[in-house]
């Protein structure tokens, strides 16, 4: 009699918890690690030199800070996404090239925001620098 074996397949989830960000919290994204999920509800996501980061962000309507490093650049390569409204500052450069869908506006306060047409969308209050790179195709 011929016994007839069949694998089981076994996967892993990782689910990733939110990680609110609430008004008056400063919260650094190397201190985050890659199992949150960031959500901006009013508080300060704070980026040091280098740090280089793919996690998606979500901003609620109460929305959010994004403190660029003191001196140099880090980069959000991770989708900003939801309906609130973001707040550029710090005096080093915040680098998106995320395809972000954010839709409550952009505001920089000081320090420098560069990204491209697919990262800096919607309206922006430039109150210091920014830098928009255009691809150009042929």
């Amino acid at each position: 009699m011929a016994q007839l074996v069949m694998p089981f397949l076994v996967q892993t989830f990782m689910l990733r918890a939110p990680a609110l960000i609430n008004s008056g919290s400063s919260v650094s994204i190397s201190s985050l690690g890659s199992t949150y999920n960031p959500v901006l509800a009013g508080g300060t996501l704070v980026l040091n030199a280098g740090n280089s980061s793919s996690t998606s962000i979500s901003v609620t309507s109460a929305g959010g800070v994004i403190q660029s490093p003191t001196s140099g650049s880090a980069t959000l390569s991770g989708a900003l996404t939801g309906s609130g409204a973001l707040t550029f500052t710090g005096t080093g450069t915040t680098v998106l090239t995320g395809n972000n869908t954010f839709s409550g506006g952009t505001t920089v306060s000081s320090g420098t925001l560069q990204g491209d047409t697919t990262s800096l969308q919607g309206v922006i209050t430039n109150n210091s620098t920014v830098n928009q790179q255009r691809y150009v195709s042929f």
